[in-house]
């Protein structure tokens, strides 16, 4: 043997020894317990969604699957926590629509970089804003919510669940799709704006779907229209806002998983595939659905896709419509 090919082989040897570890443990994930870190306190849509899914991850695996509940700073108190972990898929990140893409875009104090700090897995869920009318209006369609608009520039109210929220983007997208100027009315939350528009305090508002049913079949509340591609399985009989006389209007909330940066992509292949499986399950289909996700696998590969995306659509709303939460 010559003295280079001793070299060469030598040198492969000492990379490869230093590489197994690390190729061993990406192969060897779940080894051990792993956790699941949300932005949201407990009881939220995110905290339930997480944790469906982290039964299903558990009982798939044969271990055990925290819910860490990290609220704060508009979902960057969770994301700066999980950044910081170790890249070897032990602790991952359940991320929204809000803290990956329009937080980012709306403040530029946030201390984390969606696309530099974390890898995406695999989206789970959509959940779909629906806007809703107090019964005393005289609007029961979009087109006359338009005309009254137009007719009435600046006079009607709409609350949403808080300034630079997914329910006020909503607002600013319709604003900006039709050209009516309506005035915003912010809450500290979801609860108290739908209060309000059940009590006539305010006329419309964007919220959840799940949240706004029960009012709508009791006739609290009536529904003008969905901000989803398609109609909601939940409430089918609700047209999309496309249906309805705004052309272009698309906006639904979703929730992924994340991973910190770096992560192996065996270890991101391995979940994602996971995933997969689980958001097929009948029965996991239809707890999502019952806390208003359906479920909406993509790889992470289309999911990074998807954000990029969403990122250059509400970076253009928000500039056009001079946005900040700071």
């Amino acid at each position: 043997m010559n003295a280079r090919f001793s070299s060469i082989t030598l040198t492969l040897a000492v990379s490869a020894a230093l590489a197994s570890p690390a190729i061993a443990n990406a192969q060897a994930v779940p080894s051990r317990g792993i956790r699941i870190v949300t932005p949201y306190a407990p009881g939220a849509a995110t905290d339930s969604v997480t944790r469906i899914v982290a039964k299903d991850l558990a009982e798939a695996w044969g271990v055990s699957v925290i819910v860490d509940n990290k609220p704060g700073g508009t979902g960057s108190t969770a994301a700066n926590f999980v950044k910081s972990q170790p890249a070897d898929g032990y602790t991952i990140f359940l991320g929204t629509s809000a803290v990956m893409v329009t937080n980012p875009l709306l403040s530029k104090q946030l201390s984390y970089n969606p696309e530099r700090d974390f890898t995406p897995i695999a989206r789970l869920t959509l959940l779909t804003p629906v806007l809703v009318a107090h019964p005393s209006t005289p609007t029961n369609t979009m087109k006359e919510v338009i005309a009254l608009a137009k007719a009435k520039p600046g006079t009607l109210n709409f609350a949403s669940s808080g300034n630079g929220s997914p329910h006020h983007l909503a607002l600013e997208l319709m604003q900006s799709l039709t050209g009516i100027d309506v005035v915003h009315v912010p809450y500290k939350g979801g609860a108290p704006a739908i209060n309000d528009t059940i009590a006539g305090v305010v006329q419309y508002g964007f919220t959840n779907i799940t949240t706004s049913v029960p009012h709508l079949k009791t006739g609290r509340l009536k529904a003008i229209a969905i901000g989803g591609a398609k109609r909601s399985a939940i409430a089918p009989d609700i047209p999309t806002m496309a249906e309805a006389g705004i052309p272009g209007f698309e906006y639904s909330l979703w929730y992924g998983l994340f991973a910190p940066a770096g992560t192996p992509a065996s270890v991101i292949a391995k979940y994602s595939d996971q995933l997969r499986r689980s958001l097929a399950k009948p029965e996991v289909a239809r707890q999502l659905l019952d806390q208003g996700g359906e479920p909406a696998y993509a790889s992470a590969d289309d999911t990074r896709k998807f954000i990029r995306s969403e990122t250059a659509l509400w970076g253009k709303i928000i500039k056009e419509r001079n946005l900040s939460i700071d």
